[in-house]
């Protein structure tokens, strides 16, 4: 989602000469925990809205990075904390 946060990561961890790798959330969780360990993903950032696609991909990836998870105020449909 085009949320603040989503900016902020945009400019803020390359500041940090992290890598930033963006998912598209449209995909399953299969692809998205293949993605996750073929960068070897240290961290995370997850919306609420795409928490159970993330919950499902985080069980089936290797790599168990950090979890952050962002609550978009303004998304008021289904989602569950992941930590």
């Amino acid at each position: 989602a085009n949320t603040p946060a989503m900016l902020e990561c945009h400019y803020g961890v390359p500041m940090t000469q992290g890598v930033l790798n963006t998912l598209n959330t449209r995909l399953d969780a299969p692809i998205i925990a293949f993605s996750l360990d073929h960068a070897e993903t240290k961290v995370v950032i997850v919306d609420r809205e795409f928490s159970k696609v993330m919950k499902d991909a985080l069980v089936l990836a290797k790599a168990k990075p950090l979890v952050i998870e962002y609550d978009d105020p303004e998304y008021t449909g289904p989602g569950e904390r992941l930590i």
